[in-house]
């Protein structure tokens, strides 16, 4: 058990981006979800047994990896998911979690350079999960309004990111 708040520590730490990787390789927020606490309860159990030169991060995207493949086999109907191969792709890249990284960051960057109006809008689709008929409702503009500012916005944080990646005091 003394192990348990260097895994908390750990955890915590590393929470966001075990989310947004979640978020990344499944196509609902509720197998994000679900992705995200089958993970953490498999790091829990594994921790103890982990080598203490293996880094937290990738080898908590290696378990993501596994359990999405778990995911993928318990729904072997759905259209919408990642084969195999593909996965395998992804685990063969060790460093997901430093890319990952770098575009959380340039994300958060960009984020902030976006007016108050079109921020409320992307959260309230992507973090709140509202759909377009909702928001429109809530902010009283139109349906066709509300579909015109979230492409304009997903469109300037494309770009935003793209051009924070790639300058050379950039975060990837």
């Amino acid at each position: 058990m003394d192990s348990k708040p260097d895994f908390m520590t750990l955890f915590l730490e590393h929470e966001w981006r075990l989310r947004a990787l979640a978020r990344a390789l499944v196509f609902t927020s509720h197998d994000a979800d679900e992705l995200f606490q089958e993970t953490s309860v498999t790091m829990l159990k594994k921790f103890d047994s982990k080598e203490s030169d293996i880094d937290f991060a990738n080898w908590a995207c290696r378990i993501m990896l596994f359990k999405v493949k778990e995911l993928n086999r318990a729904r072997s109907r759905d259209k919408l998911r990642f084969s195999d191969d593909a996965i395998d792709l992804l685990a063969s890249e060790t460093p997901v979690m430093d890319r990952l990284e770098g575009k959380g960051l340039a994300l958060e960057r960009c984020l902030k350079q976006l007016n108050q109006a079109s921020l409320s809008i992307l959260l309230s689709r992507y973090r709140d999960g509202f759909d377009i008929p909702e928001i429109a409702e809530k902010t009283g503009r139109t349906i066709q309004a509300i579909y015109r500012s979230l492409s304009r916005s997903r469109q300037q944080l494309h770009e935003c990111i793209i051009r924070t990646l790639s300058t050379s005091d950039g975060l990837y």
